[in-house]
């Protein structure tokens, strides 16, 4: 029989076996190492290496994150260092906001009064009138 699958140690594809007349459970097919169980790493230093890949995956996503945020830090123009832990790093950050918010145009106040408004509401029908909270 072919088999499938891989072996974890690297080495080729599983064989596929029955068990023989000595076996606890007879008929039963079970996968062997192509090197006959003489792997050249174990699980555990496969387990590792995944390990580390990951680890350093994660340092690459980290490191990722802090270079775009400096990328976008510098689009927005605040000046200073990246992190804004001083106190003129924040009124730096505080001014550039509050000069943004006047450079924006302002809504035109309203031309209507609170009363006016009240006028030209609409009356409620007839049946609607009558019921009470």
């Amino acid at each position: 029989m072919d088999s499938i699958l891989m072996c974890f140690c690297g080495n080729g594809k599983m064989e596929v076996r029955c068990a023989g007349e000595g076996a606890k459970h007879r008929g039963r097919y079970y996968y062997k190492c192509p090197l006959g169980n003489k792997h050249t790493r174990r699980r555990k230093q496969l387990e590792v290496v995944g390990i580390l890949v990951f680890g350093f995956m994660a340092i690459v996503f980290v490191l990722f994150g802090i270079l775009i945020g400096k990328i976008m830090h510098q689009a927005i123009g605040v000046k200073g260092n990246s992190d804004l832990s001083s106190p003129s790093d924040f009124s730096d950050a505080a001014s550039f906001v509050s000069e943004r918010v006047k450079d924006t145009p302002q809504p035109e106040e309203a031309t209507t009064s609170i009363e006016e408004q009240d006028q030209e509401v609409t009356p409620l029908p007839k049946g609607w009138e009558s019921s009470k909270a």
